[in-house]
Formats: structure tokens, sequence, C-alpha cells
């Protein structure tokens, strides 16, 4: 189970999308977590997607097609919008709409 979600991070950290759609990653990360294995934990994959989304990013530094940042925040919606795994994350909130209004701040 901890290499597809570590091929999901990959998929964050790599793909080019010109359209900033996560390409089906948030579904990926929302399906694995779902199926609630020992490992990865819902903590250890929040706290990579949280890292990713922490990210500063600069216009000089992208052509804004290849955004890790766009993918995690994504994953990190769909995660709040299952409904098998929105009481996990129900802790997490706060810190997720921190995450949330620092990015509005953010050049891209």
């Amino acid at each position: 189970m901890f290499n597809i979600c570590q091929g999901a991070i990959n998929c964050i950290m790599t793909q080019a999308s010109t359209t900033r759609r996560s390409a089906g990653i948030p579904s990926l990360i929302a399906a694995v977590l779902t199926a609630n294995a020992a490992s990865p934990s819902f903590d250890e994959v929040y706290g990579t997607l949280d890292e990713i989304g922490k990210k500063p990013v600069r216009m000089s530094e992208t052509d804004g097609s290849n955004l890790p940042q766009v993918h995690a925040l994504n994953s990190l919606r769909d995660i709040f919008r299952s409904s098998l795994l929105s009481k996990k994350a129900e802790g997490y909130l706060a810190r997720t709409l921190h995450l949330a209004a620092t990015s509005l701040k953010s050049e891209v």
C-alpha cells in the first residue's frame, strides 16, 4: 500500500499540467487512505501533503505548469470531501484552513 501512496506523491511532485488540474491524484490518495492500512498512516500522508502545500512558489520560478502545491491542496480538499475520511480529517481542519488562507497570498 505504501508504494501506491509514494507513487501518488511522486506524481504530485512531477506532473506538469497546463490546466493545473490534478488528474486523479487526489482521488488516488483518498482511495489509499480509505483502505485504512497501517502504512501509510493518515498522519503521514497528511503531513506530506501539508509540507508540499506549504512550499513557497514564486512566479519567476515556474511557468505555471508544474505546481505540486496545487496537487497537494487538491488532495487535501478531496480528503475533507470524502465521507469516509472526513471524521479523521476533522482534527486537521484549523491547520488546513490556515494553509489554504496562506496559499491565497501566493504570487501564482
